[in-house]
């Protein structure tokens, strides 16, 4: 497709802003979940740390299922695929609360995820091709920040139900609440307008065409760099995340409460960081955005969990939130624009699902295991402290990547 798509008016995309913010909020609240109970998992199963970190390892492996999923959004439009997921993953997310077993938790949370990321994906790509290039940036960065309200969200609710008979059920239980948003899905979303003209103008890939159209030449270069990005990123970040507040109550002796309390703050006053990135990365470009969020997030992200006085740890866990995570934006922008429309969600499949999964699942394995008692480290702080160096590599990678800020996709595809 040559020819720039019809811009979109104005109230739809202030509707549409709001049936996606959903799903990015949820993708947080479920993230956040992980990041607070890993402590209340091993105390209700009676498992070691070590277990249930390869139990979220294998849970984050859910997202490969997603694979399939995302990339049919080529094939059958991106609209019936974001609602038939949002309504899957509050169902399997609500059974979560039954789990009696880390086995029987870890394949519930394994399938939950994979709705879940195909849920995410779907929204980005459906953001990158409806909202106009000037402001594709600041919106993604707006996606970016509800996921950090949805970090916000857990922390509350967890300090609400940690002392009643549902404890770290409860939250699993509230993550039922998609349900609600499937209805105006249905009633408001549109399909995608530059979908549609793709569909119109030849037939779609087959799932084997849209895994192999990137197999030469440029497309091939883009979807290695920014699938190795992503997995860089996501080993460092998730196992950052996931482990903060055990460290923090095992290694500096926080309260649970206070733990979660000062992840939840740090949250809070990270957030401008993704606001910032969003905007930024329109102005700047993705490539110097990134490479300023990726490398004040390493420096903040080791300082993180090597501080001791309190007031010094949540400062500097709220900049490894501002800049860290912030950088969330950029690569969600580079994942979606750097393809043509018939295998866009293809290749948000394969540099998120595959590789940015597969780096999660890498960075909590790694970690886990070097922070075991008897292990190589047998410290968590110096262990996510060395998994987070993997920001080192992923700007260099990022910085071979095209620039894509204020092109319309059609001329970055082209």
């Amino acid at each position: 497709m040559s020819a720039q798509a019809a811009p979109r008016d104005r109230s739809y995309l202030r509707v549409l802003a709001v049936l996606l913010g959903a799903a990015t909020f949820f993708e947080g609240y479920d993230t956040g979940i992980a990041a607070i109970v890993i402590p209340d998992l091993a105390k209700s199963f009676h498992a070691s740390t070590a277990t249930i970190g390869r139990a979220a390892a294998v849970v984050n492996l859910g997202a490969l299922v997603a694979l399939v999923l995302i990339a049919a959004a080529d094939r059958v439009g991106r609209r019936p695929l974001l609602i038939v997921t949002t309504l899957l993953y509050a169902l399997f997310t609500g059974l979560t609360a039954a789990a009696h077993t880390v086995a029987i938790f870890a394949a519930i949370q394994f399938v939950a995820r994979s709705f879940l990321v195909t849920e995410v994906a779907i929204a980005i790509t459906i953001a990158a091709e409806e909202f106009p290039a000037e402001l594709r940036g600041r919106f993604l960065g707006s996606l970016s920040a509800l996921g950090a309200l949805g970090l916000i969200a857990v922390a509350v609710a967890y300090k609400a139900l940690a002392h009643t008979a549902l404890g770290w059920r409860g939250l699993y239980l509230l993550g039922t609440i998609p349900v609600l948003v499937v209805a105006p899905l249905r009633l408001k979303l549109q399909e995608s307008r530059r979908w549609r003209e793709a569909k119109e103008q030849g037939p779609h890939l087959s799932p084997r065409a849209s895994l192999t159209a990137f197999a030469r030449g440029e497309p091939r270069r883009r979807i290695l760099v920014i699938s190795g990005v992503l997995f860089l990123f996501n080993f460092a970040t998730i196992s950052g995340s996931a482990y903060w507040t055990y460290f923090a109550r095992h290694q500096r002796g926080f309260p649970a409460n206070t733990a979660n309390t000062f992840l939840a703050a740090a949250v809070i006053l990270g957030i401008p960081g993704y606001l910032l990135a969003g905007r930024l990365q329109d102005r700047w470009g993705r490539r110097r955005t990134g490479t300023l969020y990726l490398t004040a997030g390493t420096a903040f992200g080791i300082a993180a969990f090597q501080l001791h006085g309190r007031p010094a740890l949540l400062a500097v866990l709220a900049l490894a939130v501002f800049f860290g995570l912030g950088a969330a934006p950029v690569l969600n922008a580079l994942s979606s624009e750097l393809f043509a429309t018939p295998v866009r969600a293809s290749a948000v499949a394969i540099s998120r699902s595959v590789a940015g999964t597969l780096g999660a699942s890498a960075g909590l394995l790694a970690v886990g295991t070097l922070a075991a008692k008897g292990g190589l480290i047998g410290h968590v702080g110096d262990s996510v402290s060395l998994a987070a160096l993997a920001l080192i590599p992923a700007v260099i990678l990022l910085r071979t990547l095209p620039e894509t800020a204020g092109e319309e996709l059609e001329a970055i595809a082209e």
